[in-house]
């Protein structure tokens, strides 16, 4: 089970900065908006070709009517980033389960994970404009201390691509070591696993 079936899941995250709130498609266009301004960023930190130049907004609306039915069934819990007046969608935070051969090779690295029933990887994305103004690191400091006080996991490992320099930089500069990765394929890299 990837999260306590009695525990409830956080409705979010408020502060002077941002605002968290879980995806939905009421954030259709305000998302979109992000993601397309972001989209090279995007593709090497999904260590995909998502999204493509022609993405339209009705596979985005796909994306999250799906992120937002996996976060109801407790399957998946994925968090739109706002502006503080609700006007911009800053990016999102995803805390998804590992797979199980995920976990297995965690296990037999890390042996501080050995006791933990409870897992989940975080990675998030941050608006590209918005990297410029550090909202990157403001929201890595604001999850660092809400996802332990408000959620019920034993572990929260932070996840991002071996191409996304700036939030290795990040989790390595506050103190996390990496402890996995895993390739994905040849052509797009592999994926950073830092507690």
């Amino acid at each position: 089970m990837f999260y306590p079936e009695d525990d409830p899941v956080p409705v979010g995250l408020i502060s002077q900065v941002l605002v968290l709130e879980p995806l939905s498609i009421r954030h259709l266009e305000l998302d979109y908006e992000a993601v397309m301004e972001t989209k090279e960023l995007l593709r090497n930190w999904s260590l995909s070709d998502w999204p493509s130049d022609d993405f339209t907004i009705e596979e985005n609306a796909e994306d999250l009517s799906r992120h937002e039915e996996e976060h109801f069934d407790r399957i998946a819990f994925t968090y739109t980033i706002l502006a503080p007046d609700a006007s911009r969608c800053l990016g999102s935070v995803y805390i998804s389960p590992l797979s199980e051969e995920t976990i297995k090779s965690l296990m037999a690295a890390e042996t501080g994970l050995k006791t933990a029933k409870y897992l989940a990887a975080v990675s998030f994305w941050v608006r590209k404009s918005e990297l410029a103004k550090g909202l990157d690191r403001v929201l890595f400091d604001k999850l660092s201390y809400w996802l332990p006080e408000e959620f019920s996991f034993d572990k929260v490992l932070f996840v991002t691509s071996d191409k996304d320099d700036r939030q290795i930089e990040l989790f390595t500069g506050a103190g996390l070591k990496q402890v996995y990765q895993m390739t994905t394929d040849d052509r797009h890299g592999s994926r950073l696993f830092f507690v």
